[in-house]
């Protein structure tokens, strides 16, 4: 196996002319685990051993976000060469530029285009995510909201549970707000109160409740028969 002299020897130089402790600025190679390889872009090629990564949080609660490879970083040596040393983060750069978002914005982009933002002066949240979204909990969740809550879909909206409970004012219209149509399945009973429809009719079977005849009607006291069709 032939061995790099040169390569040996650029390394050696970069790392006596490196001072006890220095900041310096590359791009990442390689990325493995909670570490990554960095080359310095000054000029020598010199790629480091892999160095760890600063997280926000990473005993209990772990808060891990890797750089990509070609990601810009800024690391800090400890004066051991490039095998000692961290991983601050990225930085912006004339490739990599300011995307310029405002004060008191906390903004994430995802490669795939996906959006999450915090504007704090204007107290709204918005996530605009590119695919699927799940939200999964052991136990209860909860949604409360001081004004509306609004829920659109362009296909349909399905609710699945052993007992679907809706407490207030019911209103059923399409999705121009004008009189919908829609069907039950199954039985149902009103426990209290009653079925007013002023603007129609009801309709059992083939039998109209407000157009309906009957059968065997005579004057007098007499009952008549059943409701024709019925």
């Amino acid at each position: 196996m032939n061995f790099d002299f040169a390569k040996l020897e650029r390394r050696v130089s970069a790392l006596e002319a490196a001072s006890p402790s220095s900041l310096r600025f590359g791009r990442v190679t390689a990325v493995t685990g909670g570490k990554a390889r960095v080359q310095f872009r000054d000029g020598q090629g010199v790629v480091t051993m892999p160095l760890s990564t600063v997280q926000a949080r990473v005993l209990n609660d772990q808060d891990i976000k890797m750089p990509d490879v070609g990601e810009p970083v800024v690391c800090l040596l400890s004066g051991q060469g490039q095998e000692q040393g961290v991983i601050l983060g990225a930085y912006y750069n004339a490739q990599e530029q300011d995307p310029g978002q405002k004060p008191g914005m906390d903004y994430h982009r995802y490669a795939d285009g996906t959006e999450l933002w915090y504007d704090r002066e204007n107290h709204k949240l918005v996530a605009r995510v590119q695919g699927h979204v799940e939200v999964e909990a052991k136990e209860t969740v909860t949604v409360r909201a001081e004004k509306e809550v609004r829920v659109q879909s362009a296909v349909s909206i399905e609710l699945k549970a052993p007992h679907i409970r809706l407490a207030g004012v019911l209103s059923i219209t399409d999705m121009d707000g004008k009189p919908g149509k829609g069907e039950l399945w199954g039985d149902y009973s009103i426990r209290q109160g009653g079925l007013a429809v002023p603007d129609n009719d009801v309709t059992a079977g083939a039998v109209s409740l407000r157009g309906h005849t009957h059968e065997g009607v005579t004057s007098g006291p007499s009952t008549t028969g059943r409701p024709t069709g019925g």
